[in-house]
């Protein structure tokens, strides 16, 4: 696999790196060889149950991305995008992030994503 600059801190959570990345110009949705993943969805990855066994700052990442104008309807090679990764952690975090950013809201209450993949919270 041949990763962009910011999947590496995206997926292990080092949101300060990811930040000082995109001040620098990396490309915010620049996607890996092998699976068509971009930094956002690394970051997700990251604080699944695919990721590490300690998490650190995923989340924070994934804010900082998001921030930054990370498309979150990107989908990787196998159909999968940030917003339905985010959502299969099933995490109180993870769901304060999808409710508390105001892109996300709005794709919410638009259901843009909404042929993608159900989105449900408990």
């Amino acid at each position: 696999m041949v990763p962009t600059p910011c999947i590496g801190p995206a997926y292990v959570g080092i949101s300060a790196t990811v930040s000082l990345l995109l001040k620098n110009d990396a490309e915010i949705d620049d996607r890996c060889s092998d699976f068509g993943a971009t930094p956002l969805f690394w970051a997700a990855q990251g604080f699944s149950q695919y990721g590490p066994k300690v998490k650190h700052d995923q989340i924070g990442a994934a804010k900082v991305l998001i921030s930054a104008g990370a498309n979150v309807n990107t989908m990787n090679c196998e159909h999968t995008s940030f917003l339905k990764r985010a959502a299969d952690t099933d995490s109180p975090a993870m769901r304060e992030l999808l409710g508390g950013c105001p892109r996300i809201e709005r794709l919410l209450r638009k259901r843009e994503f909404w042929p993608i993949f159900p989105i449900k919270f408990r």
